[in-house]
């Protein structure tokens, strides 16, 4: 039992550190700023794309983090 948990632990996880995050910014002065995690870079920019297009009032951003 032991063994087994400890072949586990050393195994790589292929866990992805990075995470995305689409950031919507009101043009207006005092408008609200809002922060939405993303599964991946092009979600991020295909979902900013279509919020722009809805919204006039916003503009969008999309970071990566760790």
């Amino acid at each position: 039992m032991k063994l087994l948990l400890l072949a586990a632990l050393a195994l790589p996880t292929g866990v992805n550190a990075e995470s995305y995050w689409l950031v919507l910014i009101g043009r207006q002065q005092g408008t609200a700023l809002e922060k939405i995690e993303m599964q991946s870079m092009e979600e991020c920019e295909e979902q900013g794309k279509i919020f722009d297009n809805l919204s006039g009032n916003y503009y969008y951003v999309c970071l990566t983090g760790k």
